[in-house]
């Protein structure tokens, strides 16, 4: 998770000579080795894409849900997202953007 204690504790791995590699999700501008995990936008893209190549080509309205909007992962396929309907799909009109927290009961509020 990109938290400032998180950031402080690979700072630490880092100043003992500890090699820090990041998975799932990426901690950037921060001393490690590498990261593993998926390109998020990327992925946020492909999604976009699909919802618009599926969708009639007249004004919807498009909802979206994270279930965290502190976790670097979601941001990212948010911006992917986004940028392809912006991009490719202007008629798909992002009107919200739900955090669920991982709860459905909040989602589906």
């Amino acid at each position: 998770m990109d938290h400032p204690n998180v950031r402080e504790a690979v700072r630490e791995l880092d100043a003992a000579n500890v090699p820090v590699l990041t998975m799932v999700s990426d901690i950037p501008n921060v001393p490690r080795i590498g990261y593993v995990g998926i390109d998020n936008r990327s992925a946020g893209r492909l999604a976009g894409h699909l919802l618009g190549r599926l969708s009639e080509s007249k004004p919807q309205k498009v909802a979206l849900f994270a279930g965290s909007l502190s976790y670097r992962g979601h941001e990212e396929r948010e911006m992917g997202f986004r940028h392809i309907l912006a991009e490719e799909f202007p008629h798909l009109q992002i009107v919200q953007l739900r955090e669920s927290l991982d709860d459905f009961e909040r989602g589906y509020k």
